[in-house]
This record gives structure tokens, sequence and C-alpha cells, in this order.
């Protein structure tokens, strides 16, 4: 028998890492016996609460989802993208100019040619809709003329009375390079288990959502879920695999629920905010209603701020020629859109101010030429010293 299963096992072909369709016998003792070994530590030990978390809490009961290896399936998906389906309900389709009628080089270059901006959205019964995270992509082509414009908006929340002080640092500031937080999608809960559940509860508390920039504190507008689990259901049917969703401080003050996947509703089952994904249209948007948002904002003192990150491009990777853009903006109940800083091209990093040597850490070089070297430049120092090396380099091999 032993002989008979090793002939099996040794004629599985390898698949990808996380493909399980054929499996080993041997591999699935294994499994067994590791969720047998799960089962006994979920009964005997203490668990650590969200692994990704820099703070160290454990669960006052051992539930499964805190253990790494559980079925993160989400059977309530279906082969329907009830989202898209809704997006055409309610939006038009979103045109933008074409930029072919100028050289490909020239319009790179040119700084007053940016990436037209979509911040907020009217439907087709005339309700406003605001962007509280987009990605919007405009790809053109004509025989070898590629472009493309890009743009991130990261939107967050900020204490209204603070609006002065945050348009002076965002005025000037590069947020290209993302480095400001923002939410790309988590695993361990599913789309209709947010925020109301245990499994996503216990990933955080309110302290953790609170980062402090431009001289104040702020939290992100939205939340995101990520879904890589979609056994059963084919690849053309896997729609959306990150969701967005309005951060859990505004769910809980109106009730709203996430509804079919990329949807959120009220109490009254009323469409709030959506998630507007539409084929060959430019925006990919988390969109609220904008009365909802202003009555959120104003009984919490806010104001919603984005900060931008963009590019524009010619050709195709890797010899494609790139810009790299940033800009911020932000909204305040009532007001139209306030551009803080309109898309530009990334400044250069400014110059460090190199170290200047001195004479007493080096007594054997005279005070004339650390003068000297002290206002050379990086470039024309260093290859003064290489020279200098590869000149002792030589006299020691004549020498030999």
């Amino acid at each position: 028998m032993d002989t008979l299963l090793g002939k099996y096992d040794s004629d599985v072909p390898y698949q990808a890492r996380a493909e399980n369709s054929v499996e080993r016998i041997g591999k699935k003792y294994q499994w067994i016996g590791l969720y047998r070994v799960y089962a006994y530590l979920c009964d005997t030990c203490r668990m650590k609460i969200n692994h990704w978390s820099t703070r160290e809490r454990f669960a006052e009961k051992n539930y499964p989802w805190y253990a790494r290896e559980h079925d993160y399936y989400d059977p309530t998906l279906t082969e329907k993208d009830l989202a898209l389906e809704k997006s055409h309900q309610l939006f038009e389709v979103i045109r933008p100019a074409s930029t072919m009628g100028q050289n490909a080089k020239e319009w790179l270059r040119d700084e007053s040619q940016m990436p037209p901006l979509y911040f907020g959205l009217k439907d087709n019964e005339g309700r406003e809709w605001v962007v509280l995270q987009a990605y919007s992509t405009i790809k053109e082509e004509k025989g070898d003329d590629k472009r493309e414009q890009f743009v991130f908006y990261n939107g967050a929340f900020a204490n209204k009375s603070e609006l002065e002080k945050l348009r002076a640092w965002a005025s000037n500031t590069n947020f290209y390079g993302r480095w400001m937080p923002e939410h790309s999608g988590s695993i361990d809960y599913r789309w209709n288990e947010y925020p109301w559940a245990e499994s996503y509860l216990q990933l955080g508390d309110e302290d953790d959502e609170i980062f402090n920039e431009g001289g104040g504190e702020m939290r992100l507008a939205y939340e995101a879920q990520l879904q890589e689990d979609y056994k059963g259901i084919n690849e053309e049917y896997q729609f959306m695999s990150t969701a967005y969703m309005p951060c859990k401080d505004m769910m809980k003050m109106f009730g709203w629920h996430t509804a079919e996947r990329g949807i959120i509703r009220d109490a009254q089952g009323e469409i709030v905010a959506i998630n507007r994904n539409i084929p060959s249209d430019p925006l990919d948007a988390l969109l609220v209603l904008r009365s909802k948002l202003d009555e959120y904002m104003e009984a919490k003192g806010m104001v919603l701020f984005w900060s931008l990150v963009g590019q524009k491009l010619i050709g195709s990777h890797p010899n494609a020629l790139i810009e790299f853009l940033t800009g911020a903006a932000a909204y305040k109940v009532g007001e139209e859109i306030d551009i803080i800083q309109p898309l530009r091209k990334e400044p250069p990093a400014p110059k460090h101010e190199r170290v200047k040597l001195k004479q007493e850490d080096f007594p054997s070089i005279s005070g004339n030429l650390i003068d000297q070297m002290n206002e050379m430049d990086e470039e024309e120092l260093l290859r003064m010293l290489s020279e200098e090396f590869e000149n002792k380099k030589d006299k020691g091999s004549e020498n030999d």
C-alpha cells in the first residue's frame, strides 16, 4: 500500500502555490494534522488579536477567525457584478477630451496639460456624489503614440478648525511616493462583516485610525476589503477584488450597512455610497452622497482632504517617459472644492548640505587643500579622491 500511495503522490503534477485542485495523499493527511494542531492550540493557548498590529493584544475568547488558517471564501459572492449594474443606472459614462492633437513629448512636458480631476459627480437624478477614494486612468493610443494619465485620490478627514494650517502645509508638500497612510484592502474579514462583526473589530480600535500630518490629526475617510478566495467561481466572474466603503464612524452614525458587493445602503435600503467602476470610463471611485457627507462633516466638525499623486507617460514600459505628479485639495461643507495644490510635476529633491571636512580630523592634509575640498561639489570631490587612489595604486605596483 505504501508503495502504491508513494507512486501516486510522485505522479501528482506540481501546481501554483495557491492551487489545490489536485492534492497528494500525503498532503491530505498533513492538512488534517495541521488543523488538529490548530484546534488543540485554540483550546489551550491564548490567541493574539491582529497579527499585523504593533500593539500586542490577546482575545478574551479564542474565536476561530483569530487563527491565520481559516476559510476566507465569501458565500455571498455571485456571478453578477451588481455594483456595475447600479453604476450604469446611476451615472453617465465620462468621456475625457483627447490629447492626441498635441505632439506627444510636448504634451508630456506641458505643465498646463494635466489629468482632469474628478472630485464629484451628479447622477441621472441630479443628486451630487463626492469621492472618498478613487483612481482615474485615461489611456490613448494612435499607432506608436501611446499615452496614459493616472491620478490616485486618497481621502482623509481633518478638523475644520485646522484647515488653514492644513492648507499651508499641503500647498507645497510633495505627496508623490504614496507615503500618506492609505487602505489597500484586508482579507481578514468579509465584505458584509464590515463594520459590525468581531472579525473586523478585532483588527484595531479608534486610536489605530488616527495619524498626524500637516500639524493636526487625520483619519482616512474610507476602508477597504480584499477578496482573494473565489473558489468555485470562474475567473470571468471574479468582480471587484478590492471593495471600498466609508469609514467606520460614518457607517455607525447613519446605521449604514454593506449590501451587495461594492454597494452601501441605509436602513431603508437606499444606496448611499457605491464603488463606481464602469469599463472604458476613467473613474473608479468610492462615491458617497454629498448630502450625507455634509451632514456627517457638520456633526463632526470635519473637512475632507485629498492627497493626490499621479503620472503622465508616453510609450510603453520599460522604455516609457514619465512625469510624476503631486497635488492636494479639500472640501468644506457648503463650499466648492478647494484646489490647495494644483497637479504639478514632482519637484526635485532638495539638495542636502554636505558635512564640511575639518583640519583636526585630517592632520596629514594641509589646511589649504581642506578648504579646496570643502568648496568642491560631491562629484568633483569623489573624482579627485578616485584619481588619488588610482595614483597610489599605480605607484604601489611600480614599487612591487
